[in-house]
């Protein structure tokens, strides 16, 4: 017996090695005092499973409150394994056509108890005003106090119809934009158009023309009718420029690249479908542009 009661001693130490006064066992007996004195606990620990259990079916453990918390985590891996409820995602048009509606097949087919919702407005929401749980944005500066992730690179062309380069002329450098017609996204904050070449040199020049607009479909559509140059992103341009319809000016300086950032409030309290939607637009953004 003597023996019996020193193992079981043993086996309650390390389950709980450091409890204090006023803690209860996993049984509902209160522990008293410290360093582990166990109060009016019974000696006999044939009187306490809990303790005294075989340990080929680890009841001796079951209560701990450690294994608790790798059963909660178990079960949340199961949950996040096949998300269900309403994800509110903002994002402009360009975002929402190009980036996200590709993936929506297999996303939504993969995970048929989500729902998404998309907000798409060229201008930036209120995440918490607007019950957003993640806003999908093409910037180089992410707002601060949220959290951004980002997801990729979304890279741009310049862009004219032949029949705008034929009859304006031909352009050598940057500079020369200056005297073209010059067709505007109107949500930067400068319209300064920025440049790099092979040789790491880089240019910034301030550009104007007689037409804006908050999507980019429509300076796209602009640019092919001849109304003058505009900076599109590259997904958007690809068909037009295979087409014909588009040719790229100054192939030989490329257009500063933006990142494309997922921006949310917190990571402790957050949809089960958020990471798996951003998971997936990663690797969206990594096969259009082949890195990030």
């Amino acid at each position: 017996m003597l023996r019996r009661c020193i193992c079981a001693s043993a086996s309650w130490e390390v389950l709980a090695p450091r409890r204090g006064a006023g803690d209860v066992a996993p049984d509902g007996e209160p522990l008293s005092g410290t360093n582990g004195e166990l109060g009016r606990r019974p000696a006999d620990p044939s009187l306490n499973p809990a303790v005294d259990a075989d340990p080929g079916r680890g009841e001796g453990i079951a209560q701990d409150p450690r294994f608790d918390a790798d059963r909660d985590e178990i079960a949340g891996e199961r949950q996040r394994a096949d998300p269900s409820g309403t994800l509110r995602v903002a994002c402009a048009h360009f975002t929402a056509m190009q980036l996200i509606s590709p993936l929506l097949p297999d996303f939504l087919a993969r995970y048929p108890l989500l729902r998404l919702e998309l907000d798409i407005n060229n201008h930036p929401v209120s995440l918490i005003g607007e019950r957003i749980d993640v806003a999908i944005r093409i910037t180089d500066n992410p707002e601060a106090g949220a959290i951004a992730r980002r997801l990729g690179v979304c890279r741009s062309l310049l862009c004219a119809a032949p029949g705008w380069m034929r009859q304006h002329g031909p352009l050598t450098t940057p500079d020369d934009l200056q005297r073209h017609n010059c067709l505007l996204y109107s949500h930067f904050a400068s319209q300064h158009w920025q440049f790099s070449d092979a040789q790491g040199r880089e240019a910034s020049v301030a550009v104007n023309g007689n037409l804006s607009a908050g999507i980019s479909s429509l300076l796209l559509e602009a640019a092919v009718a001849g109304c003058g140059i505009a900076m599109l992103p590259e997904l958007e341009a690809r068909g037009a420029i295979a087409s014909g319809t588009l040719e790229v000016v100054l192939p030989e300086w490329t257009p500063k690249a933006l990142s494309v950032y997922g921006i949310y409030l917190s990571r402790d309290y957050q949809p089960d479908g958020l990471p798996l939607f951003l998971d997936a637009l990663q690797r969206r953004l990594g096969e259009e542009t082949g890195h990030g």
